[in-house]
């Protein structure tokens, strides 16, 4: 990875006044630490940060910072940004010795998706992980991780296996080879499997022959072919949820004299101890 470099200068003020002071300017207020070194108060330009800042991986490069002539070779670890008008408040720096190891994200990237049958077919490509922590030599920081999409088919799984790590770099994760993206059935194809067992079922009771409308309501009634006609099922003679109408007839009643039901009247009597027997 090429290093950058920007143009910075020592500040001596320190606080909010003086950070305003220069925000006003046109600098940022910086700090530059690590590697056993005292602290560097510095200040860098505003336009240049920004277009760092936006044009991405501004926190995986190594950046040579140039103070007064004295060059420092850092790599930022965070920077501030204002909550409404989102321009940079403030950037720290690390500084990288000779064979420091640090801890970055890395962009994956996708490429020949036109030599993947499964995304021609319609597949979706599912990524799971865009950015990947990898623990490597400030040397070695790669620009991006690339994964080859050619020959990929639908239900392929593409796992970290399939990428090619920089020497001396090992992916921060819990997982041994984890998922890094997969390619999905469209949505089409999925409906059309999905309905293929229920055409075949309708195809089976076609073939056995289908039951007449006036067989189904209001009870389950047995289809007689022979005689085109409908019988009542021995044992199924409603329907669940539809009871005879004897059911409702049956009397509740209870001691004290709680009122009971009549299903013929629909009205509620009251029966004392002399009316039951």
């Amino acid at each position: 990875m090429a290093s950058a470099e920007l143009k910075a200068k020592a500040r001596s003020g320190v606080g909010k006044g003086a950070a305003r002071a220069l925000r006003r300017e046109g600098w940022i207020p910086a700090v530059i630490y690590g590697d056993k070194k005292d602290p560097l108060p510095v200040s860098i330009n505003y336009h240049d940060a920004m277009k760092r800042i936006y044009a991405g991986g501004f926190l995986s490069h190594v950046i040579t910072l140039d103070v007064d002539g004295a060059k420092h070779r850092v790599i930022p670890r965070d920077y501030q940004l204002d909550v409404v008008k989102d321009f940079a408040m403030h950037v720290d720096f690390l500084r990288v010795g000779a064979h420091t190891k640090l801890n970055v994200q890395v962009a994956v990237h996708f490429i020949n998706q036109d030599q993947s049958p499964g995304i021609k077919r319609g597949g979706v490509l599912n990524i799971v992980h865009h950015t990947l922590e990898l623990s490597v030599p400030a040397d070695a920081i790669p620009e991006s991780l690339t994964v080859d999409l050619a020959g990929r088919d639908i239900g392929d799984t593409i796992h970290l296996s399939a990428i090619t790590l920089p020497a001396g770099a090992s992916v921060r994760s819990h997982e041994t080879d984890l998922t890094i993206a997969t390619i999905a059935a469209p949505s089409a194809l999925k409906s059309d499997e999905a309905s293929a067992p229920a055409a075949d079922a309708a195809a089976a009771a076609d073939h056995a022959g289908s039951v007449p409308d006036r067989c189904r309501e209001p009870y389950p009634l047995v289809h007689d072919r022979a005689h085109d006609s409908c019988n009542r099922s021995p044992g199924r003679e409603f329907s669940a949820g539809v009871q005879p109408r004897k059911a409702l007839d049956r009397r509740r009643s209870s001691r004290n004299g709680i009122p009971r039901l009549r299903a013929s009247t629909g009205r509620a009597s009251a029966v004392g101890p002399a009316d039951r027997g």
